[in-house]
């Protein structure tokens, strides 16, 4: 076995460790199974005013959101109990983080009576999504701030983000995903080398690769 096979190799197996990490660290007792098993996740995890609240005028959320994904677009939105859209903002998250994102949010004089809710929306499969139930956090607003209330808001099933550029982003990932399969078709596979059971060689390497440039875009 040549030096860049071992090479292939001992990354690889770091590749493997780092997914078997990702999955075990994805707990929490109200955690969705499906989040668990694929071992990603987009989650609100706070939210709170900045400065005074006077309903009839805009009012500012900062939304914190953790996160642990590939690579997807994410819109942070807030909704009201009829499911308008009353702010949202957008971002392309990758691997694992925290972040906190500003909203200007449109209020009317008759919001102390009124439920929202704010989304963390994520493109994927060509729709829209949030996770249930750490993908969101309703609340009430009122001149003291806002509340979390979670049962505060019936939540809607579709959404129109027609005025996001997801095709711009899928430009993005296409692009990801070739320089990825150029490295594979750099490397030259020894025939002695027939990769880990479930796990074919060229599947390897194209994870390693990923991995590869997913760090170098985050340092």
């Amino acid at each position: 076995m040549n030096g860049k096979t071992k090479y292939i190799v001992i990354l690889s197996i770091i590749l493997l460790l780092l997914a078997s990490a990702n999955l075990g660290s994805v707990t929490g007792s109200d955690t969705g199974s499906d989040e668990v098993i694929r071992g990603y996740y987009v989650w609100v995890t706070d939210m709170r005013t900045v400065g005074d609240v006077v309903l009839g005028q805009n009012v500012t959320i900062e939304v914190d959101v953790k996160y642990n994904f590939l690579e997807v677009p994410l819109v942070p939105t807030i909704i009201d109990q009829n499911f308008e859209i009353r702010g949202k903002t957008s971002d392309t998250i990758q691997g694992f983080g925290n972040n906190t994102y500003t909203i200007s949010m449109t209020t009317y004089e008759t919001d102390d009576t009124a439920y929202f809710a704010v989304m963390a929306y994520y493109f994927i499969d060509g729709n829209w999504t949030y996770m249930d139930p750490n993908g969101y956090m309703a609340f009430t607003l009122g001149q003291g701030g806002a509340t979390n209330d979670p049962d505060a808001i019936e939540l809607p099933d579709t959404i129109d983000f027609s005025d996001i550029d997801v095709e711009k982003i899928s430009n993005i990932l296409n692009d990801t995903i070739q320089r990825g399969l150029d490295i594979i078709n750099d490397v030259d596979i020894p025939d002695e080398l027939s990769g880990i059971p479930g796990f074919p060689v060229e599947a390897l390497i194209f994870g390693v690769a990923v991995l590869i440039m997913a760090t170098r875009r985050r340092i």
